[in-house]
């Protein structure tokens, strides 16, 4: 397999594999004025995974705000997952922010993706039950 850096360029495709994966919720910010805007600010550290076909078949965006990191839409295609592919792309993009020097990163699951949280658990994340998440529209 072949690990690059996500470019503006791979948005359809990424498109498509988040869709499909199953605990990924599509929102405006994921619009590709959005997402052109997210790897601009945050250049070189989301990752992709392509197979011998060139066609990607995971991805990995991160970014972060200048003292955390954060994970969004870690998607691997069903037919190539446990195969470490997630796990490389999220070292990849924790090496990237380390570099940056960023030493704590976050992701946000939605409570009822089970699988998400068991993946995140076994790769050594922890929960957090200190905090409560809100959000507002502007």
């Amino acid at each position: 397999y072949k690990y690059i850096q996500v470019t503006i360029d791979h948005y359809e495709e990424l498109r498509e594999l988040w869709s499909v994966t199953y605990g990924i919720t599509l929102r405006e910010s994921d619009q590709k004025k959005n997402i052109n805007s997210y790897l601009e600010r945050n250049p070189g550290i989301s990752f992709c995974c392509k197979n011998h076909e060139d066609k990607i078949i995971g991805v990995c965006l991160c970014g972060h705000d200048g003292s955390k990191g954060y994970i969004r839409h870690l998607a691997v295609t069903e037919k190539y997952q446990r195969q470490g592919i997630g796990k490389k792309l999220i070292s990849r993009c924790l090496d990237e922010l380390s570099k940056s020097g960023i030493n704590k990163c976050t992701i946000f699951i939605d409570s009822d993706n089970r699988d998400g949280i068991n993946f995140w658990r076994n790769n050594n994340w922890s929960i957090r039950t200190d905090l409560v998440t809100m959000s507002r529209s502007v």
